[in-house]
């Protein structure tokens, strides 16, 4: 037997790691104890002592039998000790006094652990602690009460400084959303850098009080240099038909007497898809190009409520904060309908690649409908919250209702 397959048999016997390190604490200082034993930092030394306690310390006398048999079908199950490390973090946000529902929620997690990644069981059970958490409110507070802004006093060995940002989710989405819209103002796909720079920039423009202006804002004519126009003829309308209203709104009387806007006559001229042809000056045809279209604002909505948030596995942003992604790409002939729509926040879709030998990540739709994220070495992870997953306080939590 290798030393490696040796220390992944030490690993996948959870339970009895976590009962040796329960019997040092009856000996004394039992982080003491370990980090003498093991190479690890008084951190990662109390998580496990914390463990051990879960498992095998004092509970209600009317909970032993259960957590007994929870432990039971950890040992039996072999969750490894990593996995059961994930589970108590999450069980650890039930306050003691709410015991029974804590052991509930460990209870749920160990049956699972086997078959889901150290990713999608901290994903999970996350989860988890929305919809079971008995005192939504106490939440709520503990959050306010969390909020904080920590920032490193020296630089690392590559001359950088870091700062690390906590708080509620509804106030960190926010200031998120903002720094995006900043970002994407100062940022193009075909730039030298990642989208994650242009969110450093943007957020330093902001908090020294400089304005972010889009690009071409610096020479005005860059605006419409380069880009198409569109002049429709309309040789039924004139002047006289143009009605404008108290607001110096401009509309159109149909002939059945409605009114219809400048803005809606010029949306029903033009039609949502189809195809642009660049003639040459003898009038031959030199390329023929779709036009691009983007999804409408009431197919993001549905995809919103089938998906609740990012399509990215490991982020919570709010479907309705998110962005039209096209599944097959536009431009490699991908349709504009349901079928190939994920909404991703704009982090996520700054890093989607948009070929099969793309080195970034990919996006795609299972045959079930859920959809994968395919990682560059080749791993995949469904979905975590489909809609039918879901009950009514977690849809609410999750879409900011």
């Amino acid at each position: 037997m290798t030393m490696l397959s040796q220390w992944a048999e030490v690993l996948a016997r959870g339970v009895d790691v976590a009962w040796e390190i329960y019997l040092l604490g009856t000996h004394g200082d039992v982080e003491r104890h370990i980090t003498r034993l093991l190479p690890l930092s008084p951190q990662e030394a109390g998580r496990l002592r914390r463990l051990a306690t879960q498992l095998f310390g004092p509970a209600p006398r009317e909970l032993h039998a259960f957590r007994a048999a929870t432990v039971e079908l950890a040992r039996r199950r072999r969750v490894d000790l990593n996995r059961l490390l994930v589970i108590n973090v999450a069980a650890g946000k039930i306050p003691q006094r709410h015991r029974r529902v804590r052991e509930e929620l460990f209870r749920r997690m160990v049956e699972r652990a086997p078959d889901l990644s150290l990713k999608e069981l901290k994903a999970w059970g996350n989860q988890l602690v929305e919809e079971m958490h008995p005192d939504q409110e106490e939440r709520r507070r503990r959050a306010e009460a969390q909020r904080a802004l920590r920032n490193s006093r020296s630089a690392d060995a590559d001359g950088l400084l870091h700062i690390m940002v906590r708080g509620p989710a509804e106030r960190v989405a926010r200031m998120i959303s903002v720094i995006e819209d900043g970002a994407r103002a100062l940022w193009s796909k075909d730039d030298d850098i990642r989208f994650e720079q242009a969110k450093f920039d943007a957020l330093e423009r902001l908090v020294l009080g400089h304005p972010i202006r889009p690009r071409h804002d610096a020479d005005p004519w860059s605006s419409v240099r380069y880009q198409p126009a569109v002049i429709i003829s309309a040789p039924e309308l004139s002047q006289q038909r143009l009605i404008e209203d108290e607001k110096r709104r401009q509309w159109i009387a149909t002939t059945d007497g409605a009114m219809l806007s400048m803005a809606d006559y010029v949306n029903l001229t033009l039609a949502d898809e189809g195809w642009a042809v660049v003639v040459g000056a003898e009038h031959h045809p030199l390329s023929l190009h779709r036009i691009r279209r983007t999804f409408s604002p009431a197919q993001k909505a549905t995809q919103a409520l089938m998906q609740v948030t990012c399509a990215a596995p490991d982020c919570d942003r709010p479907a309705t904060q998110c962005e039209g992604h096209h599944l097959t790409p536009w431009s490699q002939g991908g349709t504009t309908t349901m079928d190939n729509i994920a909404l991703l926040c704009p982090s996520c879709h700054a890093k989607v690649g948009t070929s099969p030998d793309s080195k970034n990540d990919r996006l795609h739709k299972a045959d079930d409908g859920h959809l994968e994220w395919i990682s560059p070495d080749g791993q995949r992870y469904r979905s975590r919250l489909p809609i039918e997953s879901l009950n009514g306080i977690a849809l609410s939590l999750n879409t900011g209702a």
